[in-house]
């Protein structure tokens, strides 16, 4: 068990090191003007590897063990450092017609992005994001299957299906939203990102209330699409706070940031509050919930919807607020 634990550590020591890194990277490669494509690109690669993922290693674990799925499932992986190690480095900022100057410390780089509030309110609406969608993904199955009774074997592979689907389709659908109404607005990957969490309220709810199996799956499908449509470009806006040479820090600062205020909370408190009901307390929750029209046996769901619904138009708020506080266009000409 140990062991499980020191290279999963390990595992999400890497996965930490490149999400940080890889929207820098990227913005020193690509022109302001793709960058919200090409980010929205890089971000789909988490639902579409994780359906993947999941799918490939219950098969193998199923037919060759365990063991056998992990080192196959972690194989891409070292091919892909390969790959990165034989790369050449950009030269930073040269694509933004400002030569990068040294890199601060991190105190000085926390200190510029805690002067900004634009900053801390795209924070503060990404981390909302995260709190919606990754509680969602964590819980979903289970409600699936709990709720909804639907055997495991249909509803693993159904989600997955969704989810890769959604995957692949979210960041394309809003990165081609954001570059059409950036023509109109220099703030529209904001205004995209704001929709998307909206989105994403209308179909947790159908999730929660119906008992329909094509309702249910068409709003699991509906939600994710709306929950993947953003985070590529929530970076792309990012990279537009902060010089060249911060934008390494800057982005794990943001990251660290998102977890702490977003899943960190919302996978336990979805699970607290499913408990709760469970134990005969929280009835005033059953009782509203039953008002919908959702089961007042189906705590879970009931939980789920309490938990990120209100968060998900919190979100929308922050950035709005966060498109208000924006002295200058947060949204790159496209070239």
């Amino acid at each position: 068990m140990g062991q499980l634990a020191a290279v999963r550590g390990v595992v999400g020591l890497g996965e930490a090191s490149h999400m940080a890194n890889t929207p820098s990277l990227l913005s020193d490669v690509f022109p302001a003007g793709r960058r919200g494509r090409v980010l929205s690109v890089f971000y789909s690669a988490a639902p579409i590897g994780a359906a993947i993922g999941v799918a490939l290693a219950g098969w193998l674990a199923g037919h060759y063990g365990w063991r056998v799925a992990c080192v196959v499932v972690g194989l891409p992986g070292l091919v892909a450092a390969g790959l990165l190690y034989r790369s050449r480095e950009p030269v930073r900022g040269a694509l933004d017609g400002i030569p990068a100057g040294p890199a601060p410390s991190f105190g000085a780089t926390l200190k510029v992005l805690l002067a900004r509030p634009a900053f801390i309110g795209l924070v503060l609406g990404f981390a909302a994001s995260v709190f919606v969608q990754n509680a969602v993904e964590y819980w979903m199955p289970t409600i699936l299957q709990r709720d909804k009774a639907i055997p495991i074997a249909e509803a693993n592979a159904t989600y997955g299906a969704m989810v890769f689907i959604a995957g692949i389709v979210g960041p394309l659908v809003g990165a081609t939203a954001g570059d059409a109404l950036g023509r109109r607005t220099g703030r529209a990957y904001l205004y995209v990102a704001a929709i998307a969490i909206l989105g994403t309220a209308l179909p947790i709810g159908l999730i929660a209330a119906s008992a329909d199996r094509s309702v249910v799956f068409g709003s699991v499908l509906l939600e994710a699409l709306f929950g993947n449509a953003a985070p590529g470009l929530v970076m792309a806006v990012a990279m537009t706070y902060v010089g060249a040479e911060m934008r390494g820090t800057a982005t794990a600062i943001l990251l660290t940031s998102i977890h702490l205020l977003g899943d960190f909370i919302s996978w336990p408190l979805v699970g607290a509050l499913s408990t709760s009901m469970s134990d005969g307390r929280l009835s005033g929750l059953v009782g509203a919930a039953e008002w919908f029209g959702i089961d007042p046996g189906h705590h879970l769901s009931i939980s789920l919807m309490a938990v990120t619904v209100p968060v998900a138009l919190l979100g929308a708020v922050f950035y709005l607020r966060t498109a208000a506080l924006s002295s200058a266009s947060v949204t790159p000409a496209t070239p």
